[in-house]
């Protein structure tokens, strides 16, 4: 329990300096010629593309941090319906896998017509929150009434 504890509390700090050191550089290059500071601002920045050594510093912390969170949450409320309904995505994980590739990034591209250099940090986690939150739910009816992932239903009908 001490390690998670701290792991947790580890991570967030990461988090927060790298996040704080990024924001603090890319304000003071502003003093530069604006094509200078706009390639600087990528190199310095959080957002995923191109995932630059401030964004893996961020999002990988942040990972650590939300799964150590999860992981206190899901053995404290292991009874609840909310873990019984995480549970529903371990087996849909292919289909959840290619929903997240073609379908959240078509949405992306369908509803703000662009996919890289375009999203700060916490527009994505707040897309992945959204998006899990959805999934879930898909999931949980899914397997409410049917036995097979939707992807290995439709693989075993093609093959036969």
């Amino acid at each position: 329990m001490k390690i998670r504890h701290r792991v947790s509390l580890f991570s967030l700090a990461i988090f927060v300096v790298f996040k704080t050191i990024s924001l603090f550089l890319i304000d003071n290059i502003s003093q530069l010629s604006p094509a200078e500071a706009l390639g600087l601002a990528y190199l310095l920045g959080t957002t995923p593309m191109l995932p630059s050594f401030f964004y893996m510093m961020t999002a990988s912390s942040l990972a650590v941090f939300i799964i150590s969170i999860s992981i206190y949450i899901s053995t404290k409320l292991s009874h609840t319906l909310f873990i019984k309904q995480m549970v529903s995505t371990g087996p849909l994980s292919l289909s959840n896998y290619f929903f997240h590739v073609i379908i959240g990034m078509l949405a992306i591209k369908l509803f703000f017509r662009k996919l890289e250099f375009a999203f700060s940090i916490e527009f994505t986690i707040l897309y992945a929150i959204v998006f899990s939150v959805v999934i879930v739910f898909f999931s949980h009816i899914w397997c409410m009434k049917f036995k097979k992932d939707p992807l290995e239903y439709i693989m075993r009908k093609i093959t036969g």
